[in-house]
């Protein structure tokens, strides 16, 4: 089944055009395309955000390499590939440093399949990454703008990651906690069956809520509130816990006057 494709063609001369989408038709594509020729409609080419581009290297009114920086410019990621009967190795290497995916000459057309199938699965693959570090971005900030103090460890119980409240409640930078154990919070007011409770619970995959007590940098004590949840990996073992605390030392002493 032929695959569709929607590209955009720099390009002054039509037989060269109509020779490319030819080759292209007979490497499995079924092609819709618009031949340009000037920037002005290179750029409202781009705009309709084609699946691919291709360009000649010398055009009267424009370039293969001014269609290149235009392309990185627009900050789309279409694949951009030169196609030229001139081009030499330099003006490649140039178009390449502006976001080129690769350059082919006109007499060797029989590689432009090839050349196509790599150049959009290279930018499906750039698209994912760029998601996928988009998404990360979004959490990063979503854990640093949590009032909570939020705590990730290993499965060891080593810490990955505070955020600012974390730090905020305990007095370390990030730095030093970074590789440690949540025990270097302790104050020995929690006896070992507390932790082999915690323990159990959390290593069987349920979550743990409670109330402990721990030290901050400065030497002083604090109550919190904790719920540390585990994190499985797709085949279900777990990998990850997530702690979040919040710092309820005011209401225990309040709690402790109206006692009183």
């Amino acid at each position: 089944m032929a695959r569709p494709l929607n590209i955009l063609i720099a390009e002054d001369s039509p037989d060269d055009a109509d020779l490319i989408v030819a080759q292209l038709h007979h490497d499995g594509f079924e092609v819709q395309w618009q031949r340009v020729e000037t920037e002005a409609d290179f750029l409202n080419g781009i705009k309709k955000q084609p699946d691919l581009i291709l360009s000649d290297y010398s055009m009267p009114q424009f370039s293969g390499l001014r269609a290149a920086q235009l392309t990185q410019k627009s900050g789309l990621d279409i694949p951009f590939i030169l196609i030229s009967g001139t081009v030499g190795e330099e003006a490649a290497v140039q178009a390449m440093k502006h976001g080129a995916y690769d350059y082919l000459l006109k007499d060797r057309l029989a590689r432009l399949g090839q050349a196509v199938t790599h150049a959009l699965k290279e930018a499906e693959e750039l698209n994912r990454r760029k998601k996928a570090e988009q998404q990360i971005l979004i959490q990063t900030r979503a854990l640093e703008a949590a009032a909570n103090a939020i705590l990730i460890t290993d499965r060891k119980g080593n810490i990955l990651l505070a955020n600012s409240a974390c730090c905020a409640m305990t007095g370390y930078a990030p730095e030093e906690m970074f590789g440690r154990n949540p025990r270097m919070l302790g104050c020995g007011q929690q006896g070992a069956g507390f932790f082999r409770n915690l323990w159990e619970t959390i290593l069987a995959g349920q979550v743990w809520r409670g109330e402990m007590a721990n030290r901050r940098k400065d030497g002083t004590i604090y109550h919190e509130e904790s719920t540390i949840t585990p994190v499985r990996a797709t085949g279900g073992e777990i990998t990850h816990f997530i702690a979040v605390k919040q710092d309820i030392t005011e209401r225990k002493h309040a709690a402790a006057v109206l006692q009183k």
